[in-house]
């Protein structure tokens, strides 16, 4: 309870931030000018017209996040219409943002004009020079740029003509769901299952087009129909037109954060300090235009910020939605209770070399009631943490898929028990003997082939730039 509710604080307070930042200017701006109302000038006739420009600019500010929230929700589900909006929507958030940006530091320094007189003429040149470089570190940001997407997967390819017990199955399952067979098989010693349409780099280098991976040991667990269930799923997922779809919007997304991340880094190239110099008076000018600079800077990152991770959180809900799908699918060809058993069993095997499942010959976890019935040693590696978080976690989802497709967790936990299947989905590999001595041969060199993006760097990194 107490975690639900610090992770609901600590929304908020995300959601609060930008808005926060956005009235840090407007709200000095409108002191001065009411400082200013009090002295009679001839520039009080500007404080009127000011007063009406920051109204407009804070308008604008606020209204921007919620316009943004509720674009990228109506988008959700829909990732060919997400694509179409994120790629122009960058650009437009980008420019936005410079505008209000621009716009406060320019009316701050109006009010500074009105309030000082002649003195203040010097003040607000240093803030619109202040705003003007956060702006310019703003705009230099790489911001519509696409960052390729590339895996890593410590295992081989597979060539479907020599093991055709395991193409006759990928064929009728890819016939049974309308897709295409996946360009691109992987088996290794990693337990989870995955599909991506991304590039991957494995033993034997770099593949591209969709790749489908299988995990060796996990499938000694899982009988033919477990195997299937869990197969269409991958398959469902790499359906073309979706996944490449799915894969560019990604890449994107991934391209506008690290662009978020260098102008948020950016401001560590101002110092508040300098070793040259420690008069009293250039230390304070110094501190006020660092300190203007740092906030263009911290609110144009987080201006554009909030526009990604508003259709992240479309997206992520969005490939939600695609997974069940996908589920729903392949419990309909294949089964329901044979997709939350293989489940089960892939969690314990994902889970086991991080959490102790079994204490003294028995089970701290139900999952620990399947680990305890593997008898056969099984050789796996698990080269990162696993995706299913923790045993608490991993049974909640299990128990959530079993309530969405009205099953009988109990049920399914019986079958999952079952972990020494005749025949086991091993069997549709031809020789496995070849194929595990492959694997161990090539896990010995200890490292994946260099991957084309670090390719790009090493080569960039090697010319001598003039």
């Amino acid at each position: 309870m107490r975690k639900r509710v610090h992770e609901k604080v600590r929304a908020m307070m995300r959601q609060l931030k930008l808005p926060c930042l956005l009235l840090i200017q407007p709200a000095i701006t409108l002191l001065i000018l009411q400082d200013a109302a009090t002295e009679p000038s001839e520039r009080n006739e500007w404080i009127g017209a000011l007063q009406e420009m920051v109204a407009a600019v804070v308008g604008v500010g606020l209204l921007y996040p919620i316009v943004v929230s509720f674009v990228a929700d109506r988008l959700r589900n829909d990732a060919r219409k997400m694509l179409a909006i994120f790629r122009p929507g960058v650009y437009v958030a980008a420019g936005l943002g410079a505008v209000v940006i621009f716009a406060e530091s320019a009316i701050l320094a109006a009010a500074v004009i009105v309030s000082g007189g002649e003195d203040g003429c010097f003040v607000a040149a240093a803030i619109a020079l202040g705003g003007g470089l956060g702006l310019a570190i703003l705009l230099q940001s790489s911001i519509g740029r696409r960052l390729n997407a590339i895996g890593q997967s410590y295992s081989v390819l597979l060539d479907l003509n020599e093991h055709p017990a395991l193409r006759e199955c990928l064929v009728r399952l890819c016939a049974g769901l309308e897709v295409g067979l996946p360009k691109n098989i992987l088996a290794g010693t990693e337990p989870e299952f995955f599909a991506t349409p991304e590039a991957i780099a494995c033993w034997d280098g770099e593949v591209e087009g969709g790749v489908l991976y299988l995990p060796l040991p996990t499938c000694r667990l899982l009988n033919q129909s477990e195997f299937e269930a869990r197969v269409a799923i991958g398959l469902m997922t790499l359906r073309s037109e979706i996944g490449d779809v799915r894969l560019e919007l990604r890449e994107r997304m991934a391209g506008a954060v690290a662009a978020a991340d260098d102008v948020n880094t950016a401001k560590n190239d101002w110092n508040w300090f300098s070793l040259r110099t420690w008069h009293p008076v250039w230390v304070v000018v110094r501190l006020g235009f660092i300190a203007l600079i740092r906030t263009c800077i911290v609110l144009g990152a987080e201006w554009f910020g909030f526009f990604v991770q508003a259709f992240q959180k479309a997206e992520a809900e969005t490939a939600m939605a695609g997974y069940i799908q996908a589920a729903r699918a392949s419990a309909g060809l294949c089964g329901a209770q044979w997709y939350v058993a293989g489940l089960e069993k892939e969690a314990t095997l994902s889970l086991c070399s991080q959490y102790r499942l079994v204490e003294e010959e028995k089970a701290t976890h139900r999952l620990g009631e399947v680990l305890m019935r593997i008898t056969t040693p099984v050789r796996f590696r698990p080269r990162r943490p696993s995706p299913w978080l923790n045993p608490l976690a991993a049974w909640n989802i299990l128990r959530s898929r079993c309530d969405f497709f009205g099953l009988s967790m109990d049920w399914c936990h019986t079958l999952a028990l079952d972990v020494q299947p005749e025949p086991s989905a091993v069997s549709l590999f031809s020789n496995l003997a070849a194929l595990e001595s492959r694997l161990e041969l090539a896990e010995r060199k200890q490292f994946l082939p260099e991957d084309r993006r670090t390719r790009e760097k090493r080569k960039e990194a090697s010319v001598l730039k003039i």
